[in-house]
């Protein structure tokens, strides 16, 4: 979703969480409950939509194979 970017909205487990403690630009929600404000925080504000998913878009193009490979 990042490489399109279309902002996420994450769960604090497992890989989604590590990807947003590394910097992932993205809307944690620590449990259950907090899905329809993440939800809302997104669909009302359409500003702060297109520049998360800008900087999600610029955060991945920094993680693929051909400009990693020489790692």
């Amino acid at each position: 979703m990042s490489a399109l970017g279309i902002p996420s909205i994450i769960s604090d487990s497992g890989p989604y969480g590590d990807a947003h403690m590394s910097g992932a630009p993205s809307v944690l929600v620590l449990d259950p409950s907090g899905w329809p404000a993440g939800l809302t925080e997104l669909l009302q504000d359409a500003d702060a939509r297109i520049a998360l998913g800008q900087k999600a878009r610029e955060w991945v193009a920094n993680r693929t194979i051909e400009g990693n490979a020489w790692r």
